[in-house]
């Protein structure tokens, strides 16, 4: 048998319902916002070392074109890497 105490108009069952959703929520959120992170942090290193290789490739000699090219971005992320935005 289960007993029924309203709360301000709101059942126990409800109450706990509620609970319950706001706590897979909490749970999911941390889950994603640490998955975020890692992923910025990511994200982060691959752009650093596709700059560094940009650098280096067009130091050695190849144009920003074919830098673009190989490395898979467009000519602006080329620009921006060798500093020139």
């Amino acid at each position: 048998m289960t007993v029924h105490v309203p709360i301000l108009g709101v059942d126990a069952d409800r109450l706990a319902r509620v609970k319950r959703d706001l706590a897979a929520a909490e749970a999911e959120l941390i889950e994603a916002g640490a998955a975020w992170k890692e992923a910025r942090a990511l994200e982060r290193a691959a752009s650093s070392r596709t700059h560094d290789a940009i650098r280096a490739a067009v130091a050695a000699g190849m144009t920003e074109v074919d830098a673009a090219a190989f490395a898979g971005v467009d000519r602006m992320t080329v620009r921006r890497a060798l500093g020139k935005l």
